[in-house]
């Protein structure tokens, strides 16, 4: 008898999680759809997707006129600006959109405010996030990606030492970056905070400074070039060189734990998973790409707000 109430436990528990599974969001189109709906009108953040999604924050970068001054390019049609020349893209998975809707539900009607969150939540630094720039939400379809990987250090290091890259790090920079990389940036790097700027020690300064420059003109590849140009193919940088390295060439950030997980400097934690990809243009891969915030679908927000008030006023 009490394995027969067992099997009817187990039994209706799969139903439920089957039911549950058929309700999750599974297409980039459907979850577009449900987030725009709960953006505009703050009901219905309580959804699961399934995780067959991923998704990637793109931006920032500017909407017209070169109107954005850390990006002056428009939005790329790839999962990360620079198309080809640009060697990886930065993914998270399909909890983070989960995460996403219950904070566009928090930020009813304020697309800046839902955005600027969304971007803290998966580790942006401040700097980077800004009124005057626009930012686009990017929903893939996992199956679709190339070359997917969990960039912790040791997985970092091995793709680098592989070709196209040909990077060799000194053995004992490669154990303190894993080491050290991200509880210490301060210590490595010399900034104060997570934002570059003159605080920084001089050789970190100008190795991501030349990196960047780099890597925003030519792509990932001429940048590891110039950085084993620099360096011996990465053998004689100090740990602050090689630590400038992987944040100029591939954005990783004085946010960036090296374990596998994103980190919110907000809430001073560990997020959720993170991966990067391949990139690819985005009608390859049948993901749905759409506008988070521009300033100014913003701006004519606010007036049709105001113009709302106060025909109500009168």
């Amino acid at each position: 008898m009490w394995n027969f109430e067992v099997t009817k436990l187990w039994i209706v528990t799969l139903m439920f999680q089957y039911f549950d599974c058929k309700d999750c969001i599974d297409t980039p189109e459907g979850y577009r759809g449900i987030f725009e709906s709960v953006l505009e009108t703050g009901v219905g953040g309580d959804h699961c997707v399934a995780r067959g999604l991923m998704v990637s924050i793109v931006g920032p970068y500017s909407y017209e006129n070169e109107d954005c001054p850390m990006n002056l390019n428009q939005k790329p049609d790839s999962i990360s600006e620079g198309g080809n020349s640009t060697y990886w893209a930065w993914v998270s998975g399909s909890h983070n959109l989960e995460i996403y809707l219950k904070i566009a539900e928090e930020n009813v009607g304020n697309p800046y405010e839902a955005a600027a969150e969304m971007m803290r939540f998966v580790g942006y630094t401040e700097e980077y996030i800004d009124q005057t720039c626009s930012y686009s939400l990017t929903v893939l379809p996992r199956e679709n990606l190339r070359g997917l990987v969990v960039p912790t250090w040791a997985s970092l290091f091995l793709q680098f030492e592989e070709s196209p890259f040909n990077v060799t790090f000194d053995w004992d920079v490669s154990r303190r970056l894993t080491l050290q990389g991200f509880s210490n940036f301060t210590g490595i790097s010399g900034c104060a905070g997570n934002v570059i700027n003159d605080t920084c020690l001089q050789e970190y300064l100008e190795t991501y400074s030349i990196l960047s420059s780099i890597k925003s003109e030519a792509g990932t590849i001429a940048c590891v070039e110039e950085f084993r140009g620099m360096f011996c193919n990465g053998e004689s940088a100090s740990l602050t060189q090689a630590r400038a390295f992987f944040h100029g060439c591939i954005d990783a950030n004085p946010l960036f734990t090296g374990l596998g997980y994103g980190y919110s400097a907000t809430d001073n934690q560990l997020t959720e998973r993170e991966y990067i990809a391949r990139n690819s243009r985005l009608d390859e891969i049948g993901a749905a790409s759409f506008t988070l915030y521009n300033p100014y679908e913003d701006v004519i927000q606010n007036y049709t707000r105001d113009s709302v008030t106060l025909l109500n006023q009168n």
